[in-house]
């Protein structure tokens, strides 16, 4: 068609799905621009990676031991090429973001299951860290599996590092 359009929306899935080009506003300030799924790959704050991920950010403090961060007492292996970047953060609490999808069936992580919200081909289950009951996680599990009981691997592709103090993403 050739023209050119501005929409605004405060709805997440329509500004995603509608945009060819992307604007993430916050308070009147630009917080990002670009494609929406480079926007969402990698978000430049924590305030986009919210948005984006609608009700289920899945936001933990950590904190980092060795190539390990520590998520309610369990570990998750820190992605080798973040390493380098982590060097001068020292032992200080992060924010690690969890995408739903980024939770598989595994073996690293035990959760405790609260809630179970089946949606056809897949099931959301609410879950929490075990030491740490105010930590939800949302989970999308296969509809297949029994969801009793989770145990979930992180898949590292997915995981986004902020800096709690200013908002801005770390690592990838």
């Amino acid at each position: 068609m050739g023209i050119t359009s501005v929409y605004v929306t405060h709805d997440r899935t329509e500004a995603l799905t509608l945009a060819d080009r992307l604007v993430v506003m916050n308070r009147g300030q630009i917080q990002q621009i670009g494609a929406p799924e480079a926007v969402y790959d990698r978000p430049d704050t924590l305030m986009v990676a919210t948005f984006l991920a609608g009700a289920t950010p899945n936001l933990v403090t950590v904190q980092r031991t060795g190539t390990d961060f520590v998520v309610g007492g369990q570990t998750v292996p820190i992605p080798p090429d973040w390493l380098p970047r982590l060097a001068a953060v020292g032992d200080r609490p992060l924010v690690l973001a969890l995408r739903p999808e980024t939770l598989v069936p595994g073996t690293q992580l035990q959760l405790s299951v609260l809630l179970v919200e089946p949606l056809g081909s897949e099931t959301l289950v609410r879950t929490a860290l075990p030491n740490d009951p105010q930590q939800i996680l949302y989970v999308r599990w296969p509809r297949h599996l029994p969801w009793r009981s989770l145990r979930v691997d992180v898949q590292p592709a997915g995981l986004l590092l902020f800096d709690p103090d200013s908002g801005q993403r770390m690592a990838p």
